[in-house]
């Protein structure tokens, strides 16, 4: 029985069968990788604000011998991260709540231009933490009304959209039938 069924499928035909399972994997890799790669940087960074926050201490980095490097981390973690995987977020539909890091590390950007100092300093410590205590109060916020709607975080599709824009049909049949309706309709 099971050469009947390998036979009846072409070696071409096979090869396209496993690449079609392959790229599934690859783009649900993709997938996870893009949702939750964003918050262990996040939480790795709120533990560097929390350990200089309660040691603070000068920066130990002597910039002109490793300035290019940590200028390059900085700028994979701080700006490349966010800027490809928010698309990412919109094409997997993301709801909110998964692109709450994204803007926290818009805002921790924001934060360092303000201070014109790419390393933490004790007179950014206190943004760092009100941009944490932000964050952590629209996760609350989020969780809680996922919990008190009982729904799933999801992005509406279009036709929730349209629905939520131009409202429901009424169904007493004063609305005249529409050709969208899939009914047919006498001239």
């Amino acid at each position: 029985m099971k050469k009947s069924i390998n036979n009846a499928l072409s070696e071409e035909e096979q090869e396209q069968v496993l690449q079609g399972l392959l790229s599934r994997k690859i783009w649900r890799f993709y997938e996870l990788l893009a949702k939750w790669a964003p918050i262990p940087l996040m939480l790795g960074h709120w533990y560097g604000v929390w350990d200089y926050g309660r040691y603070p201490r000068p920066t130990v980095l002597n910039t002109a011998d490793n300035g290019n490097c940590i200028i390059w981390i900085y700028f994979l973690a701080y700006v490349y991260m966010p800027i490809c995987m928010i698309p990412v977020s919109f094409f997997f539909r993301y709801c909110w709540i998964f692109r709450i890091p994204f803007f926290y590390f818009f805002g921790i950007n924001a934060i360092r231009l303000y201070y014109q100092h790419w390393l933490i300093t004790p007179e950014q410590l206190e943004m760092h933490h009100v941009f944490i205590i932000f964050t952590l109060i629209l996760y609350a916020y989020g969780f809680i009304k996922i919990a008190i709607t009982r729904s799933k975080c999801r992005i509406p599709d279009v036709s929730e959209w349209r629905m939520r824009f131009f409202g429901r049909r009424r169904k007493n049949g004063t609305e005249k039938p529409s050709v969208l309706d899939g009914k047919k309709t006498s001239l």
